[in-house]
């Protein structure tokens, strides 16, 4: 009981009495516990969400479990991407709570998805969201000069440029490296205007485009 009342006090001081919003849902899809040691948990959230909801979401499933653990891990998948890839986002309790987001935040979203200014010059054949954790980025291939160029443009402000080659593929329009690669990768636009990835072993990503 005294426990539990510490907690609550800490929770109040952390993070106030306000509430997960109405419109965040989230779903425990594993609850894996060893003895005292560690509690895994993952989470498949209807959306992304800020750090704040992340912190409010962890706490509440930590006091989910009245038994006391020396670790909590909790995973955050979102729906609609592919769990293969990893987490968006984890919480964990180290004891004390660490936050990262290792995908596109909300924020990092908004920025990468702003229209830009058509820069002279550039045909642009279309911009895709690659949302993908550790990797995300806004890739927009456009044609110059004749020549055919892929850029990259990441949440941290970077960016990179590739030249490409365009090929005939009956799937859709096929987008390869100018001097080929060692993994046989390259792109696909498919029929929807998205992105696809494939490799030697198959396809494996689909990027959305963006309007």
């Amino acid at each position: 009981m005294y426990r539990l009342i510490v907690i609550l006090i800490i929770s109040f001081l952390l993070f106030g009495f306000s509430k997960i919003p109405d419109d965040v849902e989230y779903n425990i899809i594993k609850d894996e516990k060893k003895l005292d040691i560690k509690r895994s948990i993952e989470v498949s959230l209807n959306r992304k969400v800020s750090r704040d909801v992340l912190k409010k979401i962890a706490l509440t499933l930590k006091q989910s479990n009245t038994k006391s653990y020396q670790r909590t891990f909790i995973g955050y998948f979102v729906v609609g991407e592919d769990k293969n890839n990893g987490y968006w986002a984890r919480t964990d309790f180290k004891p004390n709570l660490e936050v990262r987001i290792i995908g596109l935040s909300i924020e990092d979203e908004k920025a990468l998805t702003k229209k830009a200014e058509q820069i002279p010059g550039r045909k642009t054949i279309g911009s895709w969201l690659d949302n993908r954790p550790n990797i995300g980025a806004k890739m927009t291939l456009f044609y110059t000069n004749k020549k055919l160029f892929l850029e990259s443009t990441y949440s941290d402000g970077s960016s990179r440029i590739e030249e490409k080659i365009e090929r005939r593929d009956n799937r859709g329009r096929r987008i390869d490296d100018k001097g080929g690669n060692d993994f046989g990768d390259y792109l696909l636009i498919n029929s929807s205007n998205e992105l696809e990835f494939w490799d030697e072993e198959g396809y494996f990503y689909t990027a959305k485009s963006l309007p």
